[in-house]
């Protein structure tokens, strides 16, 4: 999952999680998370040149800030927007209610309350087994 978060909201999540941190499993899970943004957070000089190097069209895009990550031979593999069509996927004709937007589970692709128990586009039945498969410790 990639989520374009701006500084403050960055800042919010490691402030949340040092300040969540106590005993049990919570310690290695918030202490792993932290060091993960930490880790991201200082940007390769060379980034900029690697976005800049994308040769970019109407159906090819890089963000200024896109994701670069070097690879083990000299290169990087740099974070893109890639435009699909939905005929490229088999659909010529959609209703907009339909393209699974934030009524539809993006897993599952049934329609569910928004203001429910869903959580990050899932229904709330796919949200606990996602839940449940991130954290096998936790789950009942």
């Amino acid at each position: 999952m990639w989520l374009n978060l701006d500084d403050k909201e960055i800042a919010i999540i490691k402030f949340a999680l040092a300040s969540a941190i106590g005993d049990g499993p919570a310690v290695d899970h918030g202490a792993a998370i932290i060091a993960k943004i930490q880790a991201n957070e200082a940007e390769n000089p060379l980034d900029a040149a690697y976005r800049n190097a994308v040769e970019t069209n109407d159906e090819l895009e890089v963000d200024d800030d896109a994701i670069v990550s070097l690879g083990a031979d000299p290169g990087a593999w740099v974070h893109a927007w890639v435009w699909v069509t939905n005929e490229q996927i088999g659909i010529t004709d959609i209703d907009d209610a339909d393209r699974g937007d934030a009524n539809n589970c993006r897993t599952c692709g049934e329609k569910y309350d928004p203001y429910g128990d869903g959580y990050d586009g899932e229904c709330p039945d796919c949200a606990d087994k996602t839940y449940a498969k991130e954290f096998p410790e936790e789950a009942e």
